[in-house]
């Protein structure tokens, strides 16, 4: 798994410095060579070409079309890709995904002219991306079944609340900014930044919300340190969005 975003470029960083005082060295010969891969894999394409992955939250269904139209042995390198960006999967608008849908269904049937392998096809795409990311699951799964809220609470207080560092706490971003949209709980801070993060997710991926900087990675925090509630939380909280009742 690729790591957090600002880890990573520390990382990179201290890299950088450590080759400047020993170019020498055999970490930094090492290093030498895979920048070297790296540039010659360009192939004569400029080192901006890389800016395309920070480019996804606007790039429509691009993201999401990538990870239907990889080989199935590529699927968890592509679902990485957001590991060391300022972004998610989980906060790329619905409407990207729709769109993702919309397209690969029509570049199947322009292959072969046949909808129902294309609907097969795309559907078991779609339970092989959830297999390895069940929070993208309500966002393409037509059959996703969400907890119910008392499911859902019961699963936060007896489960994911014994997991969280109480003595490192931690500030809750996303309120009083969206406390009129977010549940009407009031646990101690240090659990509601959790609890609030995969609603505040869901908020931005139905375009309910603009997040900050800090919001956005705290998102991809509680999402990392405790996946299974996030899951579970932006399941139930994006069905409440499309259904209109939060």
């Amino acid at each position: 798994m690729a790591q957090p975003l600002l880890q990573a470029r520390e990382d990179l960083v201290r890299l950088a410095e450590e080759l400047a005082v020993e170019p020498m060295s055999s970490e930094a010969t090492q290093t030498i060579r895979a920048v070297m891969d790296l540039a010659l894999s360009l192939n004569g394409l400029p080192p901006q070409t890389f800016e395309i992955f920070s480019k996804f939250e606007i790039a429509g269904p691009l993201a999401p079309l990538l990870l239907y139209r990889c080989e199935e042995q590529h699927l968890s390198t592509i679902l990485e890709l957001f590991d060391g960006l300022c972004s998610s999967w989980s906060l790329l608008p619905i409407k990207a995904w729709d769109a993702a849908f919309q397209a690969q269904g029509n570049y199947l049937v322009s292959r072969l002219d046949d909808p129902q392998w294309a609907l097969a096809n795309i559907t078991e795409r779609q339970n092989e991306i959830a297999a390895r990311a069940p929070q993208l699951a309500p966002l393409i799964c037509r059959d996703f079944s969400p907890l119910s809220w008392e499911e859902l609470r019961n699963h936060f207080t007896s489960h994911t609340s014994e997991g969280i560092n109480m003595d490192v706490g931690g500030f809750n971003p996303f309120r009083p900014a969206y406390s009129e949209l977010l549940p009407r709980e009031n646990f101690v801070e240090a659990l509601m930044r959790v609890f609030d993060a995969p609603f505040a997710a869901a908020l931005s991926a139905t375009g309910r919300a603009s997040l900050e900087k800090e919001q956005v990675l705290t998102i991809k925090d509680v999402e990392r340190r405790h996946p299974d509630y996030f899951a579970k939380a932006f399941g139930y909280a994006l069905s409440e969005l499309k259904n209109g009742r939060q």
